[in-house]
């Protein structure tokens, strides 16, 4: 009898999908990542409340903006050095008011005051070069002033207090054209940023907000 040398098959091993694998881990590491960022913003914020309110001003605007080396120059010089900035953070800075130094600035375009305590935003009148503002994280219950810049093309109020869509509706300025308003009390579409495609300050269409894709804020 011939002994055959062949060896006996082995079992088959399932095929891995690496590439979905890799999207499954991928996905889930996002996640995480996603829910640690959103804990230390709690802690951060929980540690801020109990710390004294601020009002807006050109030191305030200096310390958080201006180069080590300019910090070191005397009070007048960067005073303005502050004054000819274009972009402007002052993000999670406790400020409760917007003061009266914003009417100094002629060319500025974008400011940042997301995470602060701001009832509103009058102030801001007074700044008609805007062309970008975020003041997401807020104490807002309308946008009354708003509505007579004529730059004002990107705004985040997101998360404030702006009880319904007829308040914010009838304060956009008419340039506007992106527009996020997520997690205010009568927002019911979390997560999406909008575009003002239409007003009807007569009928207060809902309408005239169509959704569009998302837009990571800087």
């Amino acid at each position: 009898m011939v002994r055959s040398s062949a060896k006996p098959a082995s079992k088959a091993l399932p095929k891995v999908d690496e590439d979905s694998t890799d999207i499954e881990f991928g996905d889930e590491l996002e996640d995480n990542r996603k829910a640690t960022e959103q804990e230390v913003l709690e802690l951060m914020e929980e540690e801020e409340q109990d710390k004294p309110s601020q009002t807006l001003s050109l030191d305030l605007i200096g310390k958080r903006n201006l180069l080590p080396g300019v910090l070191e120059k005397s009070l007048e010089e960067r005073n303005e050095a502050v004054k000819e900035m274009t972009h402007i953070r002052v993000d999670r800075e406790r400020v409760n008011s917007l003061g009266s130094c914003l009417h100094q600035f002629k060319t500025l375009t974008n400011l940042y005051l997301q995470h602060n305590r701001l009832p509103n935003l009058k102030a801001l009148l007074s700044v008609q070069t805007l062309r970008f503002l975020t003041v997401a994280h807020n104490k807002l219950k309308n946008l009354d002033g708003l509505e007579e810049m004529r730059s004002l093309l990107f705004l985040d109020v997101s998360h404030n207090d702006i009880p319904s869509v007829e308040e914010l509706i009838e304060t956009l300025p008419p340039s506007l054209a992106f527009l996020n308003y997520e997690g205010n009390p009568f927002a019911d579409s979390p997560g999406r940023l909008y575009i003002m495609i239409e007003r009807h300050p007569s009928t207060l269409d809902v309408s005239a907000l169509l959704p569009i894709a998302a837009l990571s804020l800087l």
